[in-house]
């Protein structure tokens, strides 16, 4: 790396943590939208209802809410999650899968996991939004997963609610993070004391992810997040905080190298 482009590496990082530190903060109105997504193979467009809080920084990543079977975007505003972003401050979006809430399409509409993973880049491109830490409650993780393994690079964080799916990709995320392992994916997963928190499948997130930081709620089910709402948006925007600096560094570190 040439002297100018380390200097302009080193201004360029400085300035981008200067923007996402003193962004005011978001207005913690939480916005309802729709948007009609267009994806290839498919012949008509699938509308797209999403919860927003603020608006895309630059540099610096958004956090993407994923619900369970049983909920929908509507979920993470009435645990106050959504507007307890306005402190950090960040981007927020949280959308109602195919087929769920407001959302078109039909629950089977995307059955694998590639179609899965091509509709939240596609979703997120229209947004004009680049990376994501990617919050996701258990039927979530089968948007979660696929997308971490299609697209690792748009990912800079993980926090799993219990979240399925990881069976089918577990070896290739795990060794693929595990090769790369001077920047390890941030991981953070949450469970309920009551549902099963060292089982199994709690144990198959251990050998995908053995950098990943577990934390167990007491006295809550599976929707650990909704038994205990303000320590999961204390867990959530602690992430955010202790991470950021160094997301906002990669993503300098992936800018063209064009100087010097």
């Amino acid at each position: 790396m040439s002297p100018s482009w380390k200097m302009f590496s080193m201004f360029w990082n400085i300035l981008l943590l200067l923007l996402v530190c003193f962004q005011p903060a978001v207005n913690a109105r939480v916005v309802q939208k729709d948007h009609m997504l267009s994806l290839q193979d498919f012949a008509y467009a699938i509308p797209v209802h999403y919860r927003e809080v603020g608006a895309p920084i630059p540099g610096a990543p958004s956090i993407l809410f994923l619900h369970g079977m049983r909920f929908t975007s509507a979920e993470w505003e009435k645990i106050g999650a959504l507007q307890a972003l306005e402190n950090l401050p960040t981007h927020a979006v949280a959308l109602d899968l195919p087929g769920f809430g407001e959302s078109g399409g039909g629950k089977g509409l995307l059955s694998k996991g590639k179609e899965r993973a091509r509709f939240l880049s596609v979703f997120l491109d229209d947004l004009k939004i680049i990376n994501v830490l990617v919050v996701a409650a258990s039927y979530g993780g089968n948007y979660l997963f696929p997308f971490l393994h299609e697209f690792r690079s748009r990912v800079v964080g993980i926090m799993p609610i219990a979240a399925a799916g990881l069976e089918t990709y577990s070896h290739t995320i795990g060794d693929r993070d595990q090769r790369n392992s001077g920047n390890l994916l941030p991981v953070i997963t949450l469970w309920g004391s009551k549902d099963n928190p060292n089982g199994a499948y709690a144990k198959l997130y251990q050998q995908a992810f053995p950098q990943q930081q577990k934390i167990v709620f007491q006295n809550a089910g599976h929707p650990c997040y909704l038994d205990n709402p303000s320590l999961f948006i204390s867990v959530l925007t602690g992430f955010y905080q202790s991470n950021i600096e160094v997301w906002v560094a990669q993503y300098n570190s992936d800018l063209p190298r064009s100087f010097g």
